[in-house]
C-alpha cells in the first residue's frame, strides 16, 4: 500500500472521528435539555460513527451498509489487535442498538437521561482505538486494563485520565481557549466524569424517563389496518414488516 493511499485513508478516518466527536457533544446537549427521543437516536448514531472510524484507521473493510452496533463491535474484535471493550460498554451497546430505528415513528422505545453516564463511558473507551498509532499504545492500554480487572474483580475497565493521545476535535474543544470552543466545552464537560478535569466523583441526575408505545402497537388489528393503508405510500423497515406479518 502506497504512503499516499495510507495518508488518504487516515485523513478520511480522522474526519469521520471528528464528525463523531461533534455528534457526541450535540447528543449531550440533547440530554441536558431533555430532548429524549433525539437523545436516544443520536447516541446510536455517534457510536456507529466511532466504530466506523476505528475500522478505517485499522484498514478493516466495511463496504456494505452496516448500522448494527453489535455487528460493528464483532468486526472490530475479530480484526483489530488488542481491541476490547468492558462488559459495561458492551451491555450498553446492546441496549441502544435498536435506536437507529426510532428516527421515524415506527418502533416503541424507552430512554433514560441517566444513560448519559454509560454513553460517556463507552465513548471514552471507543475513542482510545480511533487512531492510527502503533500497537504499543493499544497493548499498554490492554495491560493496564487487565491489571485493573485483577484488582477490582468487576466488569469496569480502567479508562486512563484524558490525555492527548492524538489531536482530535474533542481535544481541540477541551484545550482550546477560543470563545466558540469554550461554549462547546461547557456542554462537553457538563456532568461528565470521563471528559473533565474536575475531581468531583458524584453527579446528580434527574432520572427523566420517556417511553413511546406507537399507535401501530396499540392492537394487532389496528396495526394491520395501518400497515395495509400505508404500505404503498411509505417505506416500512424489514423488522417491522416481519412483526406485522405475524399478526392475525
Amino acid at each position: 500500500m502506497t504512503s499516499e493511499k495510507i495518508l488518504n485513508i487516515n485523513s478520511f478516518a480522522n474526519d469521520l472521528r471528528d464528525y463523531a466527536d461533534r455528534d457526541y457533544i450535540a447528543t449531550r446537549v440533547l440530554a441536558k435539555n431533555e430532548c429524549m427521543e433525539q437523545f436516544g437516536y443520536y447516541m446510536q448514531q455517534t457510536l456507529e460513527k466511532y466504530f466506523k472510524s476505528i475500522l478505517l484507521f485499522h484498514q478493516v473493510p466495511n463496504c456494505k451498509p452496516l448500522h448494527s452496533l453489535e455487528k460493528l463491535l464483532n468486526l472490530c474484535k475479530s480484526n483489530i489487535k488488542y481491541f476490547d471493550l468492558s462488559v459495561r460498554s458492551q451491555t450498553f451497546l446492546k441496549l441502544i442498538d435498536s435506536f437507529e430505528l426510532i428516527r421515524y415513528p415506527d418502533f416503541p422505545f424507552t430512554v433514560q437521561k441517566s444513560w448519559l453516564i454509560d454513553f460517556d463511558y463507552t465513548v471514552k473507551e471507543l475513542r482510545f482505538f480511533a487512531t492510527n498509532k502503533d500497537d504499543n499504545l493499544l497493548e499498554n492500554y490492554k495491560n493496564i486494563k487487565n491489571q485493573r480487572h485483577k484488582k477490582l474483580c468487576n466488569d469496569y475497565i480502567y479508562v486512563p485520565k484524558f490525555k492527548r493521545h492524538f489531536s482530535g476535535y474533542l481535544e481541540k474543544v477541551l484545550f482550546a481557549k477560543t470563545k466558540n470552543k469554550s461554549i462547546e466545552r461547557s456542554q462537553l464537560i457538563w456532568k461528565n466524569y470521563f471528559f473533565s478535569s474536575r475531581k468531583q466523583s458524584i453527579f446528580k441526575f434527574s432520572d427523566r424517563r420517556i417511553s413511546r408505545n406507537n399507535h401501530m402497537y396499540v392492537s394487532s388489528s389496528r396495526a394491520k389496518e395501518m400497515y395495509n393503508d400505508l404500505k404503498d405510500l411509505i417505506h416500512f423497515p424489514k423488522g417491522l414488516i416481519k412483526e406485522l406479518e405475524k399478526l392475525d
